[in-house]
């Protein structure tokens, strides 16, 4: 048997009687354009246009970002306490967890920065803020010191570094999102 479709011998997979369409949620663009029409999903009147789901989108990332960084916070006291405590085993796990969540909050940081100012021509007015890269500059040189601190093994010295120098730096980061969430980033 020939499958008249694919010039293939009967008995391959691609053999037996061929449908005309397409199965559901695929587009082809070979469909004829009536079909097209009838599955394209059409804004209502009154539905937020693809601008304000884009900001509602941004915000969000903002907002995730934001309570990502207190969860951070909190993490940051109780592992000095660990460093203090008996437990250096969970205390250096935890401590490896925290700076490689720094690190990825940090990229994300980056990216809300420059698309807070990707679509504004007005980006020469911004209002006053903290500069996204002074602020992340300063987290990443206290994570320097705690990583150089835990290197050298000085487990009271990670632990004041994680509460006197991280902290207050996780603290600033805070204001970063505020102006990223307002679009006011220098």
């Amino acid at each position: 048997m020939s499958d008249t479709y694919m010039e293939q011998t009967g008995g391959s997979l691609d053999s037996g009687p061929k449908t005309q369409g397409q199965p559901a949620g695929v587009f082809a663009p070979w469909a004829p354009a009536m079909t097209r029409q009838m599955t394209t999903a059409r804004p209502r009147v009154g539905q937020p246009s693809i601008l304000s789901n884009r900001e509602a989108l941004f915000q969000s990332t903002v907002a995730t970002a934001l309570g990502g960084l207190t969860k951070i916070e909190m993490e940051t006291r109780r592992i000095a306490g660990s460093f203090r405590g008996a437990d250096l085993r969970q205390a250096h796990g935890d401590f490896e967890v925290l700076v490689a969540t720094i690190s990825s909050l940090t990229i994300l940081t980056a990216g809300l920065g420059h698309a807070a100012a990707q679509d504004d021509d007005r980006a020469p007015e911004y209002c006053a803020s903290p500069s996204v890269c002074a602020v992340l500059g300063g987290v990443a040189s206290a994570v320097e010191g705690l990583i150089n601190r835990h290197r050298v093994q000085d487990w009271r010295g990670v632990a004041d570094s994680l509460e006197t120098e991280l902290a207050p730096a996780l603290m600033h980061w805070r204001s970063v999102f505020g102006a990223i969430g307002a679009r006011c980033v220098a």
